[in-house]
């Protein structure tokens, strides 16, 4: 993620992770249609690849999580990707302040509006 939010600076990237029990197992970068440096929407076209797919692995109907990037922050959801969410058990990734060394990376469920952030572990097998 933080690469492909690297590489598309300063432009707003974008895609969703699939897998189960909160273990992602998948990453599907996807195109921002927008072509943003403020907003993004996943490319309609990408969001169905992805989507289907996480339908067919079993792992559910929805994204296990959907990201994005602030390339100079904030760190936290704007107000448009409150107001846009509409997967209400997904955990929504933002990646902040990609021109430090260690950008940050903060996870938040968005139900009816409301943000909480939710904790993200890197386990290595």
């Amino acid at each position: 993620m933080i690469t492909q939010a690297r590489a598309e600076a300063p432009l707003e990237a974008c895609g969703l992770l699939g897998g189960k029990n909160g273990r992602v197992l998948r990453v599907y970068p996807a195109t921002n249609a927008l072509y943003s440096a403020t907003r993004y929407v996943v490319q309609p076209d990408d969001l169905l690849v992805a989507l289907e797919d996480i339908e067919a692995q079993g792992w559910g109907p929805e994204p296990l999580a959907i990201y994005h990037s602030h390339p100079h922050g904030p760190e936290m959801p704007s107000e448009t990707d409150v107001a846009e969410s509409s997967y209400p058990r997904s955990v929504y990734i933002v990646i902040a302040h990609l021109d430090r060394e260690r950008p940050s990376v903060h996870g938040f469920h968005i139900v009816q509006g409301q943000v909480s952030e939710v904790e993200l572990k890197i386990v290595q097998d």
